[in-house]
């Protein structure tokens, strides 16, 4: 099975040409559709015909396309988590570590002093942090619950 004209064009290499031919393959079983019809949905049309983005830029939309249609509930999942980390460093500023594609239930995060104040800051910001809701939800999905 060949790639669709428009997404050959990106010259992807073998691996990512086997890697998107596998999730259409998937996607087409599952939901009885022909792989072509898969590969020609209307966002992936889309992404390819755009002139301000790189080849590079666009085989990783297709394939992130692809991974959303075959996995939704992960990809549900893991943009709950990115909301999530992104209010955390909104509002305490912290940057938690996630484990890559939730594989794991431990997170992350590194703190650097300079002071005795910082460490006292740091140390209400983490109080703060383990009361928070998006914190209760990080560790919800981690752990399975959701």
């Amino acid at each position: 099975m060949n790639l669709p004209e428009h997404i050959a064009l990106l010259s992807p290499s073998k691996n990512a040409e086997v890697a998107l031919l596998e999730l259409a393959r998937q996607i087409a079983n599952r939901d009885e559709l022909e792989i072509q019809e898969v590969l020609s949905d209307s966002y992936i049309l889309e992404v390819c015909s755009r002139e301000k983005l790189g080849r590079k830029d666009k085989l990783k939309l297709v394939r992130a396309k692809l991974e959303q249609i075959r996995f939704p509930l992960l990809k549900d999942l893991e943009s709950r988590l990115e909301r999530c980390k992104k209010a955390i460093q909104k509002e305490l500023g912290l940057t938690l570590e996630l484990p890559a594609q939730l594989e794991g239930d431990t997170i992350s995060l590194r703190l650097k002093f300079r002071s005795e104040v910082d460490v006292l800051n740091a140390s209400k910001k983490l109080g703060s942090l383990a009361k928070m809701d998006q914190t209760k939800e990080i560790f919800s999905i981690l752990s399975g619950e959701i």
